[in-house]
């Protein structure tokens, strides 16, 4: 068996005189290295514990603008800061405060006081103009400790348009905030480029519409409900009429839905 040696020098003492001669000292190689491993170990079970890193896992990554979202907090700190918060943000937002979280909920208010836990997202609970910014797009949960900024995990997730909400089985009336007219087929007509007008609301069958969602944010299609064809700007003037769109169950020009005066129109259901 190999062994590691190591010369050393036994001394003899004869009256006065003192004679160094060469002794050699063997240890095997195998008890070398349990030595070392050992040591090894030692020096790592001194070392502090590593922390599990903190993580935010969503139970849908794709949702209406309506629905609800689960969110599992795992490996916070324990107990729970009084001020861990969790934070909702469009997806370019850097946390800072300004612009403030769209929504957010401390950690201990849910019930969650040892750094694991569920809590559930409702958008009904968004507050104020805060519900102005939630809609169709990219958002994401941001995990922070003590009210602070330093992101300890996030989160993405897609809302889409709840589509539901206008075009089920009711139509509906768009109604002039102005002049309380409704917006109508001209001449009760449905062929393509029958002009877009607003009349005396009476409930007829040419001022029911149906909405329909784009993959834009606050955008819509505007359909007939007697074709499903689509109301549009017609090419080269300003005129708005009713358009064909070859594909009813993807057509191609969105109409904005905006909260501005002139053109802000109420929406109500129909027959």
């Amino acid at each position: 068996m190999s062994d590691y040696r190591e010369r050393f020098h036994a001394a003899q003492i004869s009256g006065t005189q003192i004679a160094m001669t060469p002794l050699e000292v063997s240890m095997p190689a195998r008890r070398i290295r349990l030595l070392l491993i050992s040591a090894i170990l030692s020096m790592l079970a001194a070392l502090p514990a590593l922390a599990a890193t903190p993580s935010l896992v969503l139970s849908k990554t794709s949702v209406t603008e309506g629905e609800k979202i689960a969110i599992t907090v795992a490996n916070g700190e324990s107990p729970s800061h009084k001020l861990d918060w969790i934070g909702l943000y469009e997806e370019g937002v850097t946390p800072s405060g300004h612009p403030p979280s769209i929504w957010y909920v401390y950690l201990v208010d849910v019930g969650i006081t040892g750094g694991n836990g569920v809590l559930t997202f409702d958008p009904a609970t968004i507050e104020g103009g805060a519900k102005a910014r939630y809609g169709s797009g990219k958002y994401k949960f941001i995990f922070a400790y003590d009210d602070g900024y330093h992101l300890e995990a996030s989160a993405g997730f897609t809302v889409t348009a709840d589509q539901g909400a206008f075009t089920g089985a009711s139509p509906f009336y768009l109604i002039s905030v102005e002049s309380g007219k409704a917006m109508n087929l001209s001449g009760a007509e449905s062929a393509d480029y029958t002009p877009i007008i607003l009349w005396d609301y009476v409930g007829s069958a040419n001022e029911e519409w149906r909405l329909l969602a784009s993959d834009k944010k606050d955008w819509f299609y505007i359909l007939s409900r007697l074709n499903y064809r689509m109301v549009a700007v017609e090419a080269g003037s300003e005129r708005v009429v009713l358009l064909a769109t070859g594909n009813t169950s993807t057509p191609k020009t969105p109409a904005r839905r905006t909260a501005s005066s002139c053109a802000l129109a109420r929406v109500r259901p129909g027959r």
